[in-house]
C-alpha cells in the first residue's frame, strides 16, 4: 500500500484476489485509482470492492467453497492469467524486456556470490 502513495498515472497496480473483499486489497486499489494509477485486477468477484477500483478486471473462475482450503484452483488461475499479461508484455516490448532480463541475471549472479 505504501508503494501508492508516490504512484502516479505512469504506473500500474497489478492486483490479485479471489474474492475482491480483502481490505488491505481493495483500499491499495482505491489508492491508487484516486493517483491515477492504472489498476489491473485478477479476481473472481465482478461485484467486489476491488472490482470497484479496477480500470480492468479479469476474471478468474469462481470454483472455491467458502472454506478454500488450499485455494489451489483460483491460485493456479490467477497466476495463469499473470503469465499472459507477462508474455504480452514481453511480446510488445522483447528487445527493452531481453535487456531488463539480463541485468536482472547479473544482478542476481552478484548477490549469490556475497552470500556464499
Amino acid at each position: 500500500m505504501k508503494s501508492m502513495l508516490s504512484a502516479g498515472q505512469q504506473d500500474v497496480l497489478v492486483a490479485f484476489s479471489y474474492s475482491g473483499t480483502v481490505e488491505l486489497t481493495w483500499k491499495t486499489a482505491e489508492l491508487a485509482a484516486r493517483n491515477g494509477v492504472f489498476v489491473i485486477s485478477i479476481c473472481g468477484n465482478k461485484n467486489s470492492p476491488l472490482a470497484t477500483y479496477s480500470n480492468v478486471l479479469l476474471q478468474s473462475p469462481a470454483m472455491e467453497q467458502v472454506v478454500r482450503l488450499g485455494a489451489v484452483s483460483s491460485h493456479y488461475s490467477q497466476q495463469f492469467v499473470s503469465d499472459l499479461l507477462f508474455l504480452g508484455l514481453v511480446t510488445k516490448t522483447y528487445a527493452k524486456a531481453k535487456e531488463t532480463i539480463t541485468e536482472g541475471k547479473a544482478c542476481m549472479e552478484e548477490v549469490r556470490c556475497w552470500t556464499s
